[in-house]
């Protein structure tokens, strides 16, 4: 009995020395970055990021998420979103900067666990179409046991959030299947259907038609002898 509890007390010494090594080394500030395809034009893309709807739907921390929308805000720099998690609690950011022609930037003012917490998505068009879009998360972890908590699962929770999120977003849209090569051909495809109508309607409109009393050369009849 007695070596079993000096083997749980062994147990408990390792995981503290355990936990405050991973503390001390752990970083101060934490930068996570995910990138990805969108088989859509920028506008549509950034038109589901502003909209807090898409953040109750894709939004994903673990098995922490949005599932309501408690002030939505106006997408407006200044404006604040607050969100209820399913856990319990609220998560409060805000818009803090919006660039052109498609990036914003939220600041969180109430995120458990994460100080300094910024969230940038940006929308930039594909060098063949579509977007390409990006999702940086840049935060401090909240205090000594925040640092652990963010070395042990933290990070990955908003490294796969990241990921989620923008295929969530291509989910919305309809086109998460869609590749780069995929994308590329059916704009082909359509600019070719849309060259094909557009000459069928010109050479409509450019068809000559036959002047009252011509023939169908468009010459005028001869007036009748009598």
């Amino acid at each position: 009995m007695r070596t079993f509890l000096y083997g749980i007390a062994g147990v408990v010494v390792v995981s503290l020395i355990g936990g405050v090594v991973i503390g001390l080394l752990a970083p101060d500030r934490v930068e996570v970055q995910h990138r990805r395809f969108i088989a859509a034009e920028p506008p549509a893309v950034f038109e589901k990021v502003r909209d807090p709807q898409t953040w109750v739907q894709a939004w994903r921390l673990g098995s922490e998420r949005f599932v309501k929308v408690v002030e939505a805000g106006d997408g407006e720099v200044g404006s604040e979103r607050t969100f209820e998690i399913n856990e319990g609690g609220r998560w409060v950011d805000m818009v803090s900067a919006l660039e052109e022609p498609y990036v914003i930037t939220f600041s969180g003012l109430d995120t458990r666990g994460a100080e300094d917490l910024h969230i940038q998505v940006r929308c930039d068009p594909g060098a063949q179409g579509g977007t390409v879009a990006s999702l940086f998360i840049h935060y401090t972890p909240a205090g000594f046991f925040g640092r652990i908590e963010s070395a042990t699962g933290g990070e990955f929770n908003y490294r796969h959030g990241a990921q989620d999120f923008l295929q969530g977003v291509a989910e919305l849209l309809g086109v998460e299947k869609i590749d780069v090569d995929t994308y590329v051909l059916e704009q082909a495809q359509a600019r070719a259907r849309e060259q094909v109508a557009d000459e069928a309607a010109a050479a409509a409109e450019g068809a000559e038609v036959p002047a009252e009393g011509g023939d169908d050369e468009g010459e005028v009849a001869a007036p009748s002898e009598g």
